[in-house]
């Protein structure tokens, strides 16, 4: 059984019974999915801001946004690199490989007009022209794409040799 170490039962069924007045919403599978990737971190836009503080202060941000614009991705490189070291590393995997490892089938929703706006489909990507590390995805497993980035640390002075 799951509890709720954050306020009391009775709390709880205060918060409950009070929120039944709150404005609610219908998603649409899009925003559903937009939720959901924000949740996770995509998106933000603090994202930048966060890895630039952390390589201000000397230390080492490895991010994992969805940056489907070349305007993001130069804004976020000059916000980090202005207090310290930036890769970028693009993960470049064709459209239909993507289509193929959909587990959600959100790429199918997307061509069959449920979800609007996504990105590749019914929203423009713009493949990045100044990564440090490209990794196609068909030729190598995750794990060598692990041991490639970190060599390319490595070579950098990022990190130490083990």
């Amino acid at each position: 059984m799951l509890r709720n170490l954050i306020v009391s039962d009775g709390r709880a069924q205060e918060l409950k019974e009070s929120s039944r007045d709150w404005p609610s919403w219908d998603l649409t599978e899009r925003q559903i999915c937009d939720l959901e990737l924000l949740l996770n971190g995509a998106f933000s836009p603090l994202a930048g801001f966060v890895a630039s503080e952390v390589t201000k202060n000397g230390g080492i941000a490895l991010c994992a946004p969805i940056a489907p614009y070349g305007a993001t991705q130069r804004e976020v490189r000059a916000l980090v690199e202005s207090g310290g070291g930036f890769i970028l590393v693009h993960v470049a995997t064709p459209l239909d490989v993507c289509e193929q490892r959909d587990r959600k089938d959100l790429y199918a929703k997307t061509r069959a007009g449920i979800i609007e706006g996504f990105t590749g489909i019914s929203d423009p990507y713009e493949e990045p022209t100044d990564a440090e590390v490209v990794i196609d995805t068909r030729e190598v497993s995750s794990e060598e794409a692990v041991h490639r980035l970190v060599l390319h640390l490595e070579n950098e002075g990022y990190i130490g040799n083990a």
